[in-house]
């Protein structure tokens, strides 16, 4: 299950060193004005503990975290938020309609373009304590600002993506394919150096299954094993992959790989396949889902 509660930490300049210290970046280019009406990664969040407001308005959020990612299975949906009372909650859902001119619009009238390009770092700061603002739209049109000191944007400006996405959550959820009918599970981690792990999952129709995994580092010829899992250790990784709608990640925007490439595929008893890159653009508290499967895969059930 995922957790809540992640700022994205998007900031575009160097990091400072010492505590205390900062370091303010403005990208001129950045425009102000976005055309496409098309948003495929929608993602804000702010604190607003330390909002000064006027005695006569009340605050409405401690802290809020609203992410959604566009494809053509619909919209994935994550709102975390924390109400003065100290009451937090997170809700996910993948729904089974595109969002993406309906966010653009969020995006619009909640005026972020306006403060596109700037980004604020103090070093030494908890996390959490500020907020940033990262909306990516078909066109390639960007809008990137961030503070990690202050809140990024007001009470006003929350209640509508709160509103917005609590309006999402009433949607259908969209159709996933039958897990039932899964009959391998296969992972890839790929470095740049051409070392690589690759575990494969076959499922028999008891839910048992083979386990088999192969490992290329720096030996000429790769290391191989197998082995025989129980129904119980089958059923482990279908919830993982179950309760984090992995299936319908297949086509969310990948985000730039760095170091290494992971990926996961999935085939089915009809030969379906569904391929899902570690690099989708799938909030932060959805980012040990990977590791957590390459984890549950590595591990020895003998």
């Amino acid at each position: 299950m995922i957790n809540g509660f992640q700022g994205n930490g998007i900031y575009m300049g160097p990091i400072p060193q010492a505590p205390g210290s900062s370091n303010d970046q403005i990208n001129n280019d950045a425009p102000k004005t976005i055309n496409s009406t098309e948003v495929i990664v929608f993602d804000a969040s702010t604190s607003m503990v330390t909002l000064a407001l006027p005695p006569e308005q009340k605050r409405n959020f401690l802290y809020i975290s609203a992410f959604a990612s566009v494809s053509d299975k619909g919209t994935l949906l994550l709102l975390c938020t924390e109400k003065p009372d100290n009451t937090r909650e997170t809700k996910h859902k993948f729904i089974g309609k595109n969002l993406s001119s309906e966010l653009a619009a969020l995006a619009v009238d909640c005026d972020f373009a306006r403060c596109n390009g700037r980004s604020h770092y103090v070093n030494g700061l908890p996390q959490n304590f500020g907020g940033s603002v990262d909306i990516k739209y078909e066109s390639g049109e960007k809008i990137i600002f961030a503070d990690n000191q202050s809140p990024i944007f007001g009470p006003e400006t929350a209640q509508k993506i709160s509103d917005f996405f609590e309006n999402a959550f009433t949607y259908e959820e969209a159709i996933s394919p039958d897990i039932n009918e899964l009959r391998e599970v296969q992972y890839y981690q790929e470095n740049l150096d051409d070392h690589y792990v690759r575990y494969y999952f076959t499922i028999n129709p008891d839910k048992t299954a083979k386990l088999k995994r192969e490992y290329k580092f720096s030996d000429p010829e790769p290391h191989l094993s197998e082995e025989d899992v129980t129904a119980d250790v089958t059923e482990g990784l279908l919830n993982i992959i179950k309760d984090n709608d992995i299936l319908l990640w297949e086509g969310l925007l990948e985000k730039e790989v760095i170091i290494q490439k992971t990926s996961l595929k999935f085939i089915f008893t009809d030969g379906k396949e569904i391929n899902v890159s570690g690099s989708a653009s799938v909030p932060l508290q959805y980012s040990s889902v990977m590791f957590n499967i390459q984890q549950y895969m590595a591990k020895s059930y003998k």
